[in-house]
């Protein structure tokens, strides 16, 4: 098993299952999503019900293809995967014998790349830089969090002032720069400490990641500012606490400016800082010191306050500090009691804010019995929820606001079943000349970028085990879905899946010609 697979778990397939699924063996084909070509020597393993061990492990011939003969009947799990591209995984049923054969044809996502420079107004390469991925939640645009599961989601920048972001699954990124300083003092001109997103703070560009994409030629300019000071004091709550502070611009909060310590007497410094509006987060004691911040005791204090720097030195800051918040948290099936999400969910809670230390919470939630997680700092967090089963989804806001709710009553997040497609394709004349393309309108981490369903003998066709959501769908011609258009938006039609019951459509299948631009052609 590849170390992505363990990793990702990313389910980028391509599910075109053949109408029969009562087979004694599987025949499939692993394809590139965004290209159709075939993918040899990819890792294929065959897990059947829910044991550990595969009982089939192959790899992909010259042309895509596999194959597991001699299988009993059951419910089996395909995991393929290859180096550089995003893994994927699908269940089919394989029933007695040995006449028919499933045959699952999976499309891999092609891991993404973008490259770029860093340089200064004079073309110089900009010291102690740091290009990052950040990759924006799927229900809440202002939510940005780290690629972590990308190895190659953060980079620094070379001595001739060059980066590359590399592994980059589909999703939606914005990339940002976070530089140290280069030259000058402070109070005068010169690059200080700071983070710039892609192209602007205020408008930052994403880059949409379906599979295989190059970005090239994002780059960056750091302009000299007249630069200041941010100084004062933490209130702290016995002599000698040390407690860790940072700078992070108000418009971009995800990644600090500068991190820095207060000394035995709650005193603190940030030089070199740029004319705007920050916020000032102080959390501690601190344990210990590792990463990006501070680990912190059993009993954290925090504070929060909002700074402009504007035309002078900020001066005489005080940061009164208090006990962190506790907030209880409930599961809750849409619709209620639903059958297919589990009684219990592993909850992740991740600030959205960068406060310099490690702040991320975790807690098992239940139906019937809230989790309280306490110590937790003002601010806004992102929820991930996991251990949900193979169908079952997280449903609610991604983003919950602690800055301002007091304790109170719990907060339910919301999972949902698995939604479906079951449609029918009109005005075709031929089903097996179409397919027909479903591509998620933001589309979650693990979520697939893109999937293709074939129309049956009947012109039916259908998506099962989708993430409840919004999608966009449209009928294609098979040849043009094969030669690498099939994440071409225009002509798709914009529809909601909600969780737990099938959504009918009837689908008209175009006639336009395949370069004809007004139609949607390319």
């Amino acid at each position: 098993m590849t170390s992505s697979l363990v990793a990702a778990r990313a389910v980028v397939a391509l599910i075109g299952v053949a109408s029969s699924l009562v087979a004694g063996a599987v025949n499939g084909v692993i394809v590139e999503h965004h290209t159709g070509s075939p993918v040899r020597a990819a890792a294929v393993h065959l897990f059947k019900g829910g044991e550990p061990a595969a009982v089939v492990d192959v790899e992909t011939d010259g042309e895509g293809r596999f194959e597991a003969p001699g299988l009993p009947a059951g419910e089996y799990r395909i995991e393929a995967g290859k180096a550089n591209y995003a893994d994927a995984a699908l269940h089919v049923r394989v029933g007695e014998g040995d006449a028919s054969v499933t045959r699952p044809l999976i499309r891999l996502a092609r891991l993404a790349v973008i490259t770029g420079r860093v340089n200064d107004l004079g073309g110089k390469p900009v010291r102690r830089a740091m290009v990052v991925a950040m990759r924006r939640s799927a229900r809440d645009e202002t939510a940005l969090r780290f690629a972590l599961s990308a190895p190659g989601a953060s980079a620094p920048v070379d001595e001739r002032g060059q980066y590359r972001l590399h592994g980059l699954l589909p999703g939606q990124y914005a990339v940002a720069v976070s530089h140290g300083p280069s030259g000058g003092t402070a109070g005068g001109e010169g690059i200080g400490p700071g983070v710039l997103f892609y192209p602007e703070n205020a408008r930052p560009r994403f880059f949409v990641v379906f599979g295989g994409e190059e970005y090239e030629g994002v780059d960056f300019i750091i302009r000299p500012a007249r630069l200041y000071s941010v100084s004062g004091r933490v209130e702290l709550p016995a002599p000698g606490a040390r407690f860790s502070l940072a700078l992070t611009p108000a418009d971009q909060p995800a990644i600090a400016l500068a991190i820095t310590g207060a000394d035995a007497d709650g005193n603190f410094r940030f030089d070199r800082v740029p004319a705007g509006a920050y916020h000032l987060f102080a959390s501690g004691p601190a344990a210990a010191t590792g990463g990006r911040g501070a680990v912190l005791g059993s009993e954290p204090l925090f504070g929060r306050r909002r700074v402009e720097v504007i035309d002078q030195n900020a001066v005489d800051i005080s940061v009164p500090v208090q006990t962190g918040r506790s907030a209880a948290f409930v599961l809750r099936h849409t619709p209620p009691r639903g059958k297919s999400c589990p009684q219990t969910a592993r909850l992740a809670l991740s600030p959205v804010e960068d406060w310099g230390a490690h702040l991320e919470r975790t807690a098992t939630i239940g139906l019937d019995k809230a989790a309280t997680i306490i110590h937790l700092p003002p601010a806004r967090y992102s929820l991930r929820v996991s251990q949900l089963g193979t169908s079952c989804y997280s449903a609610g806001s991604s983003v919950v606001d602690l800055t301002e709710t007091a304790d109170g009553d719990p907060i339910a997040v919301e999972v949902a079943p698995a939604g479906s497609i079951r449609g029918r394709l009109v005005d075709a004349a031929d089903p097996a000349q179409a397919v027909v393309v479903l591509v998620p309108v933001d589309p979650a981490e693990g979520a697939p970028p893109v999937q293709v369903a074939f129309p049956d003998p009947n012109f039916r066709f259908e998506f099962d085990n989708l993430r409840p959501g919004r999608y966009r769908i449209a009928a294609r011609p098979a040849l043009e879905a094969t030669a690498g258009s099939v994440s071409r938006t225009a002509g798709m039609v914009e529809m909601e899946v909600p969780g737990g019951t099938p959504t009918d459509v009837d689908l008209p299948f175009p006639h336009w010609r395949k370069n004809d631009p007004e139609k949607g052609g390319k």
